[in-house]
């Protein structure tokens, strides 16, 4: 490995990673006296190793985990806003966490309509929340969905989203039929 694809990795390492491979090699110097006869340190360094190590250390793991820690949970209609993006950009698996019934295998192939490729879906997009109601950890949220083919055509559909509270949460349980359906060409 020469010294520009070090460089190169360092620089596009992520700061939080970066900052826990600095810290344990500070915390590395702080046990050890001696590396490899190269590098020296006395005892009194060896202390403030201990210290640079652990502040880099947690610093990185807290820069890591601060999203889980401190993101908002999501509200009925942001998680249905999510679910259908995730399902546009093509993040099944991810659209699974939000609705943990999604059949996964069947989205993809009705996304990819293999048997006649000019109906594969090409966008899914949120064109507004029709209505919403929370209940004791449950909710109602309805919604106008537009699918967009390859071949230009397209639907505007009703939908009811069906969530419950898990966990501080709110997940998908079940995605109705279409109430309506209209359709469209898409441009």
């Amino acid at each position: 490995m020469n010294m520009n694809a070090i460089l190169a990795a360092v620089f596009n390492a992520p700061l939080p990673s970066l900052m826990v491979v600095a810290g344990l090699f500070f915390l590395l110097l702080a046990i050890v006296s001696q590396i490899g006869g190269a590098i020296t340190v006395s005892p009194e360094r060896q202390k403030i190793a201990v210290v640079i190590g652990a502040v880099l250390l947690v610093l990185g793991l807290f820069l890591h985990f601060k999203d889980s820690f401190f993101a908002a949970p999501l509200s009925p209609q942001g998680t249905v806003a999510e679910y259908i993006h995730l399902i546009d950009s093509r993040q099944l698996d991810k659209a699974k966490e939000l609705h943990p019934s999604l059949n996964v295998a069947a989205t993809a192939s009705w996304m990819e309509s293999a048997k006649r490729p000019e109906l594969a879906i090409k966008s899914v997009s949120l064109v507004e929340f029709l209505a919403q109601e929370v209940s004791a950890g449950h909710a109602s949220v309805t919604v106008r969905i537009r699918h967009c083919r390859a071949d230009g055509s397209g639907t505007d559909e009703e939908k009811i989203f069906l969530l419950k509270q898990a966990d501080k949460r709110w997940i998908v349980q079940s995605a109705n039929q279409p109430k309506s359906v209209k359709q469209i060409r898409c441009f």
